[in-house]
């Protein structure tokens, strides 16, 4: 049996639009041959409609990077979606760290990135 999961969040630029520039994360994938975790994300301008999820990125054990390129700009909000599969029944993959890395117009109101555990 393979069980799956989903996780998501949303981030959002400080009363400006932005441009993503990096997505990394870093994943523990204890069973390469019987689990796995991808990321995807997706954005969307302040009042405008969100963009198709990218298509999953497979992760591998340590750090992983998604180069956005060239770079969305003008979006308010960024999301990431985790998907873990794994087929052992006491163990799953995990997710370490996520860091998301932006530009802003004005750099006073920017942070270089953002730390999800």
């Amino acid at each position: 049996m393979r069980r799956r999961g989903i996780t998501a969040r949303t981030r959002s630029t400080p009363n400006q639009p932005a441009s993503i520039r990096r997505l990394t994360w870093g994943a523990t994938i204890g069973f390469p041959n019987e689990m796995g975790l991808s990321m995807q994300y997706r954005y969307r301008t302040g009042a405008g409609n969100w963009s198709e999820w990218s298509d999953p990125e497979p992760s591998e054990n340590g750090p992983n990077q998604i180069d956005l390129s060239p770079p969305p700009s003008g979006m308010r909000y960024f999301q990431y979606q985790a998907n873990f599969t794994t087929a052992v029944t006491i163990a799953s993959p995990l997710l370490d760290w996520v860091e998301v890395y932006y530009d802003v117009p004005n750099p006073r109101w920017a942070w270089s990135r953002t730390r999800a555990t």
